[in-house]
């Protein structure tokens, strides 16, 4: 068994072999790209290879970035929460607000509290608050909108405990961090705002409230926000048989360095999905992406321009703008591309996973965050 476990983690797809001898050859002897005195950039060495793929140029980064943005402002920003039609139906029927649940309670006086306090009434609104958290203690937005007002009057030691409180019962709340380093800023203590706004972002990636408030701390110690978000430039779709199409967005087809980079990153997404690397990691026949997927392909991409890269390796290329992939070399090289992974890609599509990830996981996010993401002003 250990044997037929061994061929089969041997075959590899027919494209990356050549992809990889183009980039051994490349990086050790530039003349291996040329012919009869032209050179040839790498897209029209891959035309010249056997292989059972078609390389295709089609317009779709927009879409792609489309989607994720989508995704990213998805997440659950608790204290916008609203109410079911049934809880609203109770606003003006004593009998159907006596039939309520207690969560269901909670959500009404929650709703009234936050009219209250957009007409600038909080006298009221507090009223409200305290009756939805009478009616449900651990119905949270109530707390993260009274903590707010706490800090409008500057009765920062109360909002403080508040949101201790809050975290003390889920200390990956992004809110509640939101609202402590709120605290710690109009304290002065800038340094414990970062370090929760830090928090903050990793424990809900699509929290924009974490991410203004960590831009205005970076700002006041004399650093930026980086953002690494990219758009999926290369793509593998099975057309019959054993036959896939490799898609590569056509703003890169004046670009053949990076272009192939991305060529290699989505044949390992077809050897993922097409030729049974999903089948042979998990043992099941139904595909699904997962992590240790994404870990992979970017790790291919990072390795392939980090060669291509080389002196004399990028011949004949017209430079596009590759400052993702120099980030992401560097990213590599650091030893933080599953933190990378981990945050830029897997959290944008579910906001809030890193609840679920180790201790070990999360000091190591917060390394890559205070190192990647936050970054000096140039």
């Amino acid at each position: 068994m250990k044997g037929a476990g061994a061929c089969a983690a041997l075959r590899l797809p027919l494209l990356w072999i050549t992809i990889v001898s183009i980039v051994w050859f490349a990086s050790c002897s530039p003349r291996m790209l040329e012919d009869g005195g032209r050179t040839l950039n790498p897209i029209e060495v891959l035309e010249r290879s056997p292989r059972v793929y078609e390389i295709t140029f089609k317009a779709f980064a927009d879409s792609i970035e489309t989607a994720r943005a989508s995704s990213y402002l998805s997440g659950d920003l608790g204290a916008d929460a609203f109410p079911s039609l049934r809880v609203l139906s109770a606003l003006q029927d004593s009998a159907r607000a006596a039939g309520l649940s207690a969560r269901e309670t909670a959500e009404l006086e929650f709703f009234k509290a936050r009219r209250r306090f957009e007409a600038g009434a909080e006298q009221a609104a507090a009223y409200h608050l305290k009756r939805a958290m009478a009616a449900d203690p651990s119905y949270r937005p109530p707390y993260v909108l009274l903590g707010g007002m706490l800090l409008e009057r500057r009765a920062i030691e109360q909002a403080f405990d508040l949101f201790s409180k809050m975290l003390s019962w889920d200390a990956t709340d992004s809110d509640a961090l939101v609202g402590l380093a709120r605290c710690y800023m109009r304290m002065g203590r800038l340094d414990d705002a970062r370090k929760t706004l830090v928090d903050a972002v990793i424990f809900n990636r699509a929290n924009l409230k974490a991410w203004g408030d960590l831009e205005a701390v970076a700002e006041l110690q004399g650093a930026s926000i980086a953002n690494h978000d990219a758009p999926e430039l290369g793509l593998a779709r099975k057309v019959t048989g054993r036959r896939y199409k490799i898609l590569v967005d056509d703003s890169l087809q004046d670009c053949p360095v990076e272009a192939t980079a991305w060529i290699a990153y989505a044949s390992e997404r077809a050897v993922w999905r097409f030729e049974d690397k999903f089948k042979m990691r998990f043992g099941v026949t139904k595909y699904v992406p997962t992590y240790e997927e994404d870990v992979d392909c970017y790790m291919v991409l990072a390795a392939v321009w980090q060669t291509l890269t080389q002196e004399g390796a990028a011949q004949d290329s017209v430079p596009c703008s590759p400052a993702y992939l120099d980030y992401l070399g560097r990213v590599a090289e650091d030893g933080y591309l599953v933190s990378h992974v981990l945050f830029d890609h897997v959290s944008i599509e579910a906001p809030a996973v890193a609840k679920h990830f180790s201790v070990e996981v999360i000091a190591r996010l917060r390394e890559y965050v205070n190192t990647y993401v936050i970054v000096p002003k140039s």
